[in-house]
């Protein structure tokens, strides 16, 4: 097995071990007392039965929907008290304000992590002189996040990138923003990110959503105006998110359908590997994996090299992503702006469209597609194209259903 701490084993019947330090999650199919008793031939073996809580995760199941719901409230309860806020602390909406920026500007002349916040009073959260008041360091308070945003909620995962770009260096704005995270959080603290669910097929195919915010940096911060990337995978569309980032390009992309482009070509890397990951497990892909882009342009370079000029002066490596679309490996799609959740992951959203992709992200309710090629202006469809979206709107009338039985 190629992937790191995944180990596959098994002929007949398929076993799985994902390795934590000196944990290790087991799923199979069959019974495997045998391989346990093996197992502690060599190492000290504990079994502890059905996973239950795992790395301050929360697994629920429910066995008729076949759906597996992952949380972490506690591990939310005691990070918020830690950042010295109250459970009764006034909540937000929204993890980012949409109209705030933030910028190293705004962090103290003397450098350290030691910066530190008040609870609820941001007046107070420096003394006169400039010097802050000790509570927790602003880089522990970041990790908190993060570790969430990467397990159970991919809805903060912009927020928190934008707060540890200052994590050398932190000023009041910068703590504001990271104390309106758990603000958000304790309001949300309940949700849940949901797995599995009903197949659709023996082999259910992955999909996902791409964007880039072309110079957005200049946009919620004044420091580059480098791109933000944002991506997220789903296991078909019914059955979950699987992964997900929200990060800023390395270089500054020169026009809007370079930066979606770059995006683009990071997230067919993902794709591969969890196209390599899924065949190992016996889940063959048979047919190229759906990315969904706002960016016409964007999707014209990964087919052929219609905006050389444009592009010519992209790495290489980039340009791997038209490799991957003739060898029938990805296939992108055009859709309106209006329905690329990955857009949750490039800035901070106003309200409005926050709380009508973040349920989205969280595989708790369905994604939007179009219904016809009249409501795309730019192109019509080809039969590759609407082909993908039907399969993906009758796994979206499977996920309702899902949905609606965890309900009851």
């Amino acid at each position: 097995m190629s992937h790191s701490s995944i180990y596959i084993a098994g002929t007949c019947h398929t076993i799985v071990f994902a390795l934590i330090v000196d944990d290790f999650i087991v799923g199979h199919s069959h019974p495997i007392d045998d391989v346990i008793a093996n197992l502690g031939k060599h190492f000290e073996v504990k079994d502890e039965g059905p996973l239950k809580y795992v790395l301050n995760i929360k697994i629920e199941r429910n066995r008729a929907t076949r759906s597996i719901y992952l949380s972490q409230e506690a591990y939310w309860k005691k990070s918020i008290k830690a950042m010295g806020l109250h459970l009764a602390t006034r909540p937000h909406d929204t993890p980012a304000d949409s109209n705030a920026k933030l910028s190293k500007s705004f962090s103290p002349n003397t450098k350290g992590d030691d910066c530190t916040i008040s609870d609820d009073n941001d007046i107070e959260l420096f003394e006169p002189n400039g010097e802050s008041k000790v509570a927790l360091p602003y880089r522990r308070g970041v990790a908190l996040a993060m570790y969430g945003g990467l397990c159970t909620r991919p809805d903060i995962c912009f927020a928190v990138n934008a707060c540890s770009r200052y994590s050398q260096n932190p000023g009041k704005a910068h703590w504001k923003a990271l104390k309106r995270i758990f603000r958000y959080v304790l309001k949300t603290i309940s949700l849940r990110l949901r797995l599995g669910g009903l197949l659709n097929s023996p082999s259910p195919q992955v999909y996902g959503f791409v964007d880039a915010d072309w110079a957005g940096d200049s946009v919620h911060s004044m420091d580059t105006f480098k791109s933000t990337t944002g991506y997220i995978l789903f296991m078909g569309a019914n059955l979950g998110p699987v992964s997900w980032k929200s990060k800023m390009q390395k270089c500054v992309a020169k026009s809007s359908v370079e930066s979606e482009y770059r995006a683009t070509s990071q997230f067919s890397d993902t794709i591969l590997w969890i196209r390599s990951l899924l065949n190992e497990l016996g889940l063959t892909q048979s047919t190229p994996t759906t990315i969904l882009s706002d960016s016409y342009g964007s999707i014209q370079s990964c087919f052929n090299p219609v905006n050389y000029k444009r592009l010519r002066h992209v790495e290489i490596q980039v340009h791997s992503i038209r490799e991957r679309v003739s060898n029938g490996q990805v296939l992108p799609i055009w859709l309106p702006a209006e329905l690329n959740v990955a857009d949750i992951f490039t800035k901070p959203l106003a309200r409005p469209l926050f709380q009508k992709f973040y349920l989205q992200v969280l595989g708790l309710a369905p994604c939007e597609y179009p219904k016809n090629a009249l409501r795309v202006k730019k192109k019509d469809y080809g039969p590759r194209e609407r082909t993908a979206l039907d399969r993906l709107r009758q796994d979206v009338l499977l996920l309702r259903r899902l949905l609606s039985q965890d309900e009851d």
